[in-house]
Order: structure tokens, then sequence, then C-alpha cells
């Protein structure tokens, strides 16, 4: 039996490591986008079920939500500062441009939140420097270096995790304090002048003290879309490739059986090329199948056996066939893939997987990213 293989095919080595390689990165990142799909999901369901209802409790961790109220109405209880520095890169069809950061600087102070889940209830929020706040970012200086700042500023609605407790400061309750008021006119026919009295403070706890004036679940929300729409694509990649693209060459490997088929008649054609006319073979082959019937098949062929068919000196070729089924066979007595196919691909899950990479960075804003990169198309604006 002749030992030949398909022109423009891998080895079978080669084919099998090119298949298992495609067919595992593609099947792994498709089981890392639906597990991440699901625990953001969940995330984003938590976070809204976390937010405190009703009146907030004596002690313990909360995330509340309400106005925020400063003790300046001018000045912000938070302020996030990022300096950029800008560059700009000429490219194929014009320029382009990135703003990278080079530092990142935080303020905070106290400030109070009126809370919307039980009115009349204010509650001093006392964030430290390494608090994490969720806002939009301002250009605050044109130029290069840039800055841009997020801030909470006096009549925002945020919502606030921390750990909450009794402690003294100057706003409460506002009918406890209206009562109160009402009580010393009468006991002393003099308006009342209270101090400070034992109100709710919160704190950070064990974890950064979280002030978001977005709703909380929306960072949840964004990464869990992302991670739902490249699970679809990579699901539906990981199929093509093992059905349509790989599985016959995989049920043929597996499950085939090596004939001797008799050549019956043979083709040339001319295809054109850069370097001039390309030159390919075919034959077609029969052999018997174990019911009894006659199964054809068709494999190209390198030009040596082309000449010996022709002068009569080969007339029988190797296929390894599975179930005597034509689409699960290939030339020879391994099955193989043609190397087109296998580059093209590869190339494919490789853009797949650079594109997934892009598509959670751009769901991921500012204050979820250790350094922000931001690009953008044309020249620097200044």
């Amino acid at each position: 039996m002749l030992e030949i293989d398909t022109p423009g095919n891998l080895s079978p080595t080669a084919t099998l490591l090119v298949i298992v390689f495609v067919l595992f990165t593609l099947g792994g990142a498709f089981a890392w986008a639906v597990y991440w799909w699901i625990l953001q999901t969940r995330r984003a369901a938590e976070a809204i079920a976390s937010v405190t209802s009703g009146p907030p409790p004596a002690r313990g961790h909360v995330v509340l939500h309400g106005t925020v109220e400063t003790e300046e109405p001018d000045r912000p209880a938070i302020t996030v500062t990022l300096w950029e520095l800008g560059e700009e890169q000429e490219v194929k069809n014009g320029w382009s441009h990135t703003w990278t950061e080079q530092r990142r600087e935080t303020k905070a102070e106290p400030f109070y939140l009126a809370l919307t889940s039980n009115p009349g209830t204010v509650v001093r929020v006392e964030p430290d420097e390494d608090v994490f706040l969720v806002d939009k970012l301002d250009v605050l200086e044109a130029g290069n270096p840039r800055s841009r700042r997020a801030e909470l500023t006096n009549g925002e609605k945020a919502y606030v995790s921390g750990v909450i407790g009794k402690g003294f400061h100057a706003r409460v309750d506002a009918r406890r304090a209206s009562d109160a008021s009402d009580a010393a006119s009468a006991a002393h026919g003099s308006a009342y002048r209270g101090g400070p009295v034992d109100g709710f403070v919160l704190r950070t706890g064990r974890d950064r003290m979280l002030v978001s004036t977005e709703p909380l679940d929306q960072r949840y929300v964004r990464q869990a879309r992302a991670h739902r729409t490249f699970a679809a694509i990579l699901g539906f990649s990981l199929a093509l490739a093992s059905f349509a693209i790989f599985g016959p060459t995989l049920v043929t490997e597996a499950f085939g059986n090596t004939v001797d088929a008799e050549i019956v008649s043979a083709r040339h054609w001319t295809t054109s090329g850069k370097g001039g006319p390309n030159h390919h073979y075919t034959v077609s082959a029969r052999y018997p199948g174990a019911t009894g019937h006659t199964v054809e098949l068709t494999g190209e062929v390198r030009q040596e056996i082309y000449d010996g068919f022709q002068a009569k000196r080969i007339l029988r070729v190797p296929f390894v066939v599975a179930f005597d089924n034509p689409t699960f066979s290939c030339l020879g007595v391994r099955a193989s893939v043609d190397s087109t196919r296998c580059i093209v691909s590869v190339f494919v899950m490789l853009v797949l997987l650079l594109l997934y990479r892009s598509a959670l960075g751009g769901a991921r804003e500012w204050y979820d990213q250790r350094r922000v990169v931001t690009r953008a198309a044309g020249r620097l604006p200044y």
C-alpha cells in the first residue's frame, strides 16, 4: 500500500496538535466567559439587594442611599484627581493619541447623608483617604499633561457602604430635633439651643468604603454584558470549530479504517497565483463498503500519483474512512487538515481573544482601573 499524503496538509501529528490547541483554548475562553458572566450577574443582584431599606441598624455593615450634605455647600466631600500625560502617534490612516495616568490623588472629609429609605434621618459619613469613589471624571485643567477630577458634591444622590454605629454629630433626625425644640420652648419659654446629639456615624470597616453616584449594580452589569456577548461568540466559534472545521477530521482519526481504493479517474487543473499558475491533481476512487455498496472517494494528490495513474503504474491509493462515509475520509493512512485552514483558525481565535480582552477593558470605568489609559483617534486636542 502506498504511503501518500494530501498536498498542502499538515502532518497527522501537527494536525492533532493544532486541533487540540484551538479547541482547548476556545473551550477554556468560553468557560471563562460563562463563569464571569454568571458571577457578575450575581454580583449585580447582590449589590441591589445590599442596600439598606427602612431605618438603619444600630451597628454593623450597611449600604445606605441618600442625598449628600456637606458642611460647606461649595466644598466637595470627596475629590479624586488624575494627572495624565498625552502622546500622539502617526498611524497608517492618520493620527491617534493616548492619555496615560501618571498619578492619582484622593482627598476626603466628613459629610452627611440624608437617607432616602428613612426620611428625616441624617447619617454622618467619615471616609478616609482610601475611599473608593464611583463617579464621572471631568476635565479640570486642559493642556499636556492634563488633569481630570471626580467630585462628590453637595446635593448629589449617592450610595455609601461602611460600618455604622452610634456617635455624636451636629445633625440628627430632623423630627427629633423639632420635637426637642418644641419641648424646650414650652418648658423654658425660650428657643431651644441644642448641642451635639447622639446619632448615626458611618465609618470605614474591613473593606474600603464605597461611595457611588451611580446605581450599585451598573459596574457589574457592564462587565456581565461584555462576558455574555463573548460567551455567545466564543461558544459559536467553538461549535463551528468542533463540528464543521475539525469535526470530520477528528471522527476520521478516531473511528476510521484504512482502505485500498481503486482509482477510476484523475483530473488536472490550474489556478492563477502570484508566482504563476498552480497545478492541482485529484483522483476519484472507489471501494466496496461493509454493506456491499460502492463507496466513492475523492482526494487531491501529488503530480507523481497523477502521472503514475496516467501511465497505469499506480492503480490504487489508500484512504482512511470512517463509517464508509465520504464526509469522514482523508487520502493516506492518517487523517490530516489543510494547513491554510489551520492557520486561519488559529488567527481568528487569537483575534477573538484580543477583542474579548479589549471589550472587557472598555467595560471598566476609570475607577476600576489601576492605571487609566485612554486612546482616541486624531491628534492631541492641545
